[in-house]
């Protein structure tokens, strides 16, 4: 993980999700790619990958996310 508070990597976080769930609108999920999440963020493709280790992790955040606000 990267350096900084909690806080700050919680909104780093909830910004990849949310560029996440934009392409998902947009686009199935097969065809999703890190760098194409990266392009809807302030991070590069590699910074992504500081937060989460592949697009299904984002999308799994993406997923509990939903469900937390669901239950």
């Amino acid at each position: 993980m990267p350096k900084g508070s909690p806080e700050l990597t919680a909104a780093r976080r909830a910004e990849i999700i949310d560029a996440c769930e934009e392409l998902y609108r947009e686009v199935p999920f097969k065809d999703i790619t890190v760098g194409m999440i990266a392009e809807r963020t302030t991070f590069t493709r590699a910074s992504v990958y500081n937060y989460f280790k592949t697009k299904e992790e984002i999308f799994l955040a993406l997923l509990q996310r939903e469900y937390e606000l669901w239950n």
